[in-house]
């Protein structure tokens, strides 16, 4: 009897697979199978085979994956075991696939995918304790072993010395999963602190009803899906996702990537441009700009009205009267309504979180409203070697619709005017040294 964990910690390959053929080869104490000459694999005669994914030593360096069709038959072929790959983390892309983490002591993995709401993707690695273990219900796109219910919140599988197999003679009611992805019995650790935070009832392997514990209030499936922002799948038209880039899951506070879905099952675009981009009224992402680490971090606010507000802080956006405003100077809000489409100028922001543009107290940034996104316009060109802004407004002079400012006398003011050089969007007053 070959012990897995052996074999997953394995660096270098003989090839055994050649030795292998014309024998039995034993997936489980129900399941034999035989690889011919031409290494196609059939399964024995009255052997009861179910999905799954087995490592064994006879037949490296491959291994043998196992589906489950949609009249119920079982299919098995050899797989190339996985390369090491910097990607291949445990997220939604390889949720219910092995994996080569490269490892000293656990190079492969399978990924089992996300417990409850607040918590980690789970490994099974070849150190784990043998026994059965939840994995998250995928989609037949991401091709893996376990899509084959399209009901399915999760799968019962066993991990044992072959492998990790669909054990379908597994029946529970309000069972739990504890930090590794092991289901175990309420008695076990009550299903308190160091579980998923769920109860999972399951009949024939198959995991369709989880509750939460504080309430044993229903989760749908809907609530487990997630936006996989790579394909776009189980992601919204039109929406806006911040993104966690180690687990690839959506958040909905702190900090992480911004994606745009723009078409269904098309990939998300990343956005890599610091600005505002507005859901409503209530609620917008601002992207900062990070010279330093060189790349721009997202977070969402959301806000309250504040029919009071008596200073224009830089950088913030602001509700009156149910009418969003952002502050871009000390005594300069523009209003953002869907109709306003102009060019500004915007001062740095004392408050490091509201100065997204990265500015120094010389520097000025142009930018420009489009829609529901305010962004740094690096690309603006007037085609004159200075750019102009009227000091009131701040906003930048159009010389084909715009009058210049003037004096009580109704003469033109210069002093009103913002002089500007500017470079990728950065500017500074001509009187300024430009670095």
């Amino acid at each position: 009897m070959v012990i897995l964990n052996k074999y997953w910690n394995l660096s270098l390959f003989i090839s055994l697979f050649g030795s292998a053929i014309g024998k039995n080869i034993k997936l489980s104490d129900s399941c034999t199978l035989t690889i011919t000459k031409s290494e196609d694999i059939i399964i024995t005669e009255d052997s009861k085979c179910t999905a799954g994914i087995f490592l064994l030593e006879e037949i490296k360096p491959y291994y043998i994956e196992c589906n489950r069709k949609d009249n119920g038959i079982i299919s098995c072929s050899k797989k190339d075991l996985p390369k090491k790959n910097k990607e291949n983390k445990c997220n939604n892309e390889f949720t219910g696939k092995l994996i080569n983490i490269g490892h000293k002591y656990d190079k492969y993995v399978f990924c089992l995918g996300k417990f409850g709401f607040n918590y980690p993707y789970i490994k099974l690695r070849g150190s784990n304790k043998y026994g059965n273990y939840f994995v998250k219900h995928t989609f037949p796109s991401t091709k893996n072993v376990f899509t084959f219910e399209s009901e399915a919140l999760y799968y019962i599988v066993k991990y044992d010395e072959y492998g990790i197999a669909f054990d379908e003679n597994l029946n529970f009611t309000d069972h739990c999963a504890n930090t590794s992805g092991k289901a175990i019995t309420r008695k076990e650790d009550f299903c308190s602190s160091n579980s998923s935070g769920l109860y999972y009832t399951c009949k024939n392997g198959i995991c369709k009803e989880i509750h939460t514990i504080e309430n044993y209030e229903p989760v749908e499936q809907e609530e487990l899906k997630y936006c996989i922002v790579k394909t776009g799948e189980n992601c919204s038209v039109d929406t806006y996702y911040l993104i966690d880039e180690t687990t690839m899951r959506k958040q909905n506070q702190g900090y992480g990537s911004l994606y745009y879905c723009e078409n269904k099952n098309e990939s998300c675009k990343q956005i890599n441009m610091p600005g505002y981009y507005i859901v409503d009224k209530n609620n917008y992402y601002i992207c900062r700009e990070d010279t330093k680490r060189k790349d721009t971090e997202c977070e969402k606010i959301t806000l309250n009205e504040n029919n009071d507000i008596i200073t224009c802080e830089i950088g913030k956006m602001f509700l009156i009267n149910k009418k969003l405003y952002l502050c871009i100077a000390t005594s300069s809000k523009i209003p953002i309504n869907g109709n306003n489409n102009e060019i500004y100028i915007m001062e740095m922001s004392p408050n490091k979180n509201e100065n997204i543009f990265d500015l120094n107290e010389e520097q000025k940034a142009i930018i420009k409203i489009n829609g529901s996104e305010i962004k740094l316009f690096k690309n603006y060109n007037n085609n004159l070697r200075y750019t102009y802004a009227i000091k009131s407004t701040h906003k930048i002079f159009n010389k084909d619709k715009d009058q210049l400012p003037t004096d009580e006398n109704g003469k033109f003011n210069k002093n009103e005017i913002y002089e500007l050089i500017c470079n990728n969007g950065i500017c500074k007053e001509v009187n300024q040294e430009y670095n």
